[in-house]
């Protein structure tokens, strides 16, 4: 046909344009059950073994969800079917994140399980993300520093300094060498399905081969946040508008910040309907910083080499069809095009590993209009179950090997671009066991916690730094790849197109990148925490409580990994209270300072470079407003014990007075029922951040030892 939805087409000229409605796969609609306290999303759906390309080009913003990896149990045994396991401490995925957070806790002594849904950890850093994202490498500290500067003696046993390029097999070893340092018990293929809480508590998690793991706290630090989603805690997906959280850079982009087309491209076929790779037609209704669904497309980040000792030509994979490529073959061919002299078309970003020893290795990244990035065929995935999942990774597998395998050997292609592209190809030593090709999929964002804050663009922006509540530091850029790829009716529809392109004139447009630096913040604690009311036992690192521009700058993987040790110490510190009932949110700040000030993470105004100010005066404990103690022998320290805010303890917890003069305090770990001029009446050694309440022993008091009921809590960081 020569006309589409009232789109005619008339040579380059493009009449009457109206939004071109999008085909709608068939979805599959599942309902979360919640039975007796078991929060379970059903089994998948049958979904199509083979992937194609054109399914994810238009219409698939409707997402689903679900929750068995199918194509996981096809290929693996359970020889621990049916078993409970118990621990301090579970962190729920092995990126890299996941792992500090687990070495942190075990390194400090908690019984530390580490649940990996494949069977490699370390996630993008030993996935093929070899270029790091660093920013300002001055802020990075802690474990995360200690990584890379165990990544620099790798090749040189001599340096003191952090080497931030990556080769995938090297960070994955000295990953591994982290986890066997400690006695951390790490569980291959494990893939939550269930999770049972208990209130706010979750009490065991469950995998879908039916091993069952119980803890204290739980650790969420998958890319997908699949383990909260189970957990029924709140959280989002897609782009919240500029007005939900005042932010400028948030929702639909009608100005693209950058991997723009540099000229215009006509985006229809000779049959009047659009070209494949685009994902519709643009909305000419849409308003800038709408909200919408869509999510920033994913890529694999490839290890790739020119050497050719090392060299693993490009391959043309099964379903490889050459018509799906006419939008870049029009663009790569242009005349105006000046992309066709880089190679591989600037998709090189960097070295993995130690070039200056003559490694000839390259993280090869999306670059430009057209390159790694599969736009479009991210929208479902965050909630999409795990068959589908397995077929949105096979997509975007065919997609990159068909784009290798194009830029190759396209006969209507420059000769001088084809050149270029057969120089490279994967390296016969990264993957070895995934035939070269990196088993993790560069999920730059999915599920985002949903807690009782939210970091947005304003809070490294505007608020920068916080005080008492940081837990280590960022500086990159807010850095959001493109949401989709659209044909434009004309240059009055879509600002930022191409130059020289007259008013009538359609084009290919990209939409939704993001490229604006923040400068050096701090993060905060906050950014873990689910909502206190829906889970006073879970930490989550990879989905962090942010907006989608907040997420732009956190999903870095030096911030995940300085997050993931600061939550595997929140966890470590918290053990006692959250056992008692209490939550993590009410962590013992002073402690949590201390604790990560020694393993070197890097915080509050050196996160700016300035010289620390004098240590200010101790902010409040947490507390409560006051205590009960009854039914002691010594009937003198029986009665209501009120928070005193004028006093602490070095150890950073409440002071509570009776009208009388005596007092309840812990000093070296003890509490004490007292008056400090006189004597210690009862004292009680749990160590916990509030008073206990049972558990008291007489000390000069007479018998028997009272016990103590409590108000409500009132965390510090509630007030600010």
């Amino acid at each position: 046909p020569k006309s589409v939805f009232g789109v005619q087409r008339k040579g380059n000229r493009l009449i009457h344009p109206v939004m071109l409605m999008k085909n709608k796969d068939v979805a599959v609609v599942v309902l979360a059950v919640v039975l007796a306290g078991v929060h379970r999303l059903p089994l998948a759906a049958g979904v199509a073994d083979a992937p194609s390309l054109r399914a994810y080009a238009r219409g698939n913003s409707d997402q689903g969800q679900g929750s068995e990896r199918e194509s996981e149990l096809r290929t693996r045994t359970a020889p621990s079917f049916g078993t409970t396991y118990s621990f301090d401490v579970v962190v729920y995925g092995a990126t890299s994140g996941g792992v500090m957070a687990a070495v942190a806790a075990a390194r400090r002594g908690a019984r530390v399980a580490l649940l990996d849904p494949k069977a490699r950890i370390g996630g993008m850093s030993a996935g093929g993300l070899s270029s790091t994202d660093v920013g300002d490498s001055k802020v990075i500290g802690g474990m995360a520093l200690e990584f890379y500067k165990t990544n620099a003696r790798h090749y040189n046993n001599e340096s003191t300094s952090p080497q931030f390029s990556l080769e995938p097999h090297v960070a994955l070893g000295i990953f591994e060498s982290l986890v066997n340092s400690t006695a951390i018990q790490q569980f291959e293929h494990a893939v939550v399905q269930t999770v049972t809480k208990d209130g706010t508590v979750i009490k065991s998690i469950e995998m879908v081969d039916g091993r069952v793991f119980e803890a204290t706290v739980f650790i969420e630090a998958d890319y997908e946040g699949d383990l909260l989603a189970r957990a029924d805690v709140s959280y989002s997906t897609g782009r919240e508008s500029t007005a939900q959280y005042n932010e400028s850079l948030a929702g639909y982009r009608r100005g693209n910040a950058g991997h723009e087309f540099s000229v215009g491209v006509d985006p229809l076929g000779d049959n009047g309907e659009l070209l494949d790779m685009l994902t519709g037609w643009v909305d000419p209704t849409a308003i800038e910083g709408q909200h919408d669904s869509k999510v920033q497309s994913y890529n694999f980040r490839l290890c790739v080499t020119t050497d050719s000792a090392n060299l693993i030509p490009f391959a043309k994979p099964d379903g490889y069809d050459p018509t799906y490529w006419e939008l870049a073959r029009r663009y790569f061919n242009h005349p105006n095009i000046t992309a066709k002299v880089n190679a591989p078309c600037g998709n090189v970003a960097g070295y993995c590993g130690g070039h200056a020893a003559g490694y000839l290795k390259y993280d090869l990244n999306n670059g430009g209009p057209i390159s790694t990035d599969f736009i479009g065929g991210s929208w479902q995935y965050p909630n999409a179950n795990y068959s589908e999942r397995d077929t949105i990774f096979e997509a975007h597998k065919l997609y990159t090997q068909s784009f290798l395998w194009f830029m190759s050997t396209d006969p209507k292609l420059d000769q001088s671009i084809r050149t270029k592209f057969t120089k490279y190809g994967l390296c016969a030593d990264e993957f070895q066991s995934t035939d070269h090709w990196p088993p993790q999929l560069y999920i730059r964002a999915a599920r985002r916690l949903v807690g009782d804050t939210i970091f947005t663009q304003n809070s490294p922006e505007v608020n920068r730094t916080w005080g008492n509540m940081s837990i280590g530091c960022g500086s990159y850029t807010f850095d959001s790849h493109t949401a989709e790829r659209m044909a434009c009716p004309n240059v009055s529809v879509c600002v930022d197109g191409p130059s020289g392109i007259s008013d009538t004139i359609g084009f290919a447009w990209n939409e939704g990148d993001v490229e604006t630096a923040p400068g050096n913040y701090d993060i905060p604690l906050w950014v873990l925490l689910p909502k206190r009311a829906e889970s006073t036992n879970l930490l989550v690192v990879a989905s962090p409580s942010a907006s989608h521009i907040g997420m732009s700058t956190l999903r870095m993987e030096p911030q995940f990994m300085i997050m993931g040790q600061s939550a595997g110490t929140i966890a470590l510190l918290s053990l006692d209270h959250v056992a008692g009932g209490g939550a993590v949110h009410d962590v013992d700040l002073v402690a949590l300072h201390g604790a990560l000030l020694e393993d070197g993470q890097i915080m509050n105004e050196k996160c700016m470079h300035a010289p620390a100010p004098p240590t200010p005066p101790r902010p409040p404990a947490p507390h409560a407003a006051a205590y009960s103690v009854d039914n002691g022998g010594d009937t003198a320290s029986n009665g209501v014990y009120k928070f005193d805010p004028s006093q602490h303890r070095d150890d950073g917890t409440g002071f509570y007075v009776k009208d009388s003069g005596r007092q309840l305090y812990r000093l070296t770990n003890i509490w004490h029922i007292a008056d400090s001029a006189v004597a210690v009446y009862y004292k009680n050694t749990a160590q916990t951040v509030f008073p206990p309440l049972t558990g008291w022993v007489v000390v000069t008091g007479a018998s028997p030892a009272p016990s103590l009921t409590n108000a409500s809590i009132v965390p510090f960081f509630a007030q600010i």
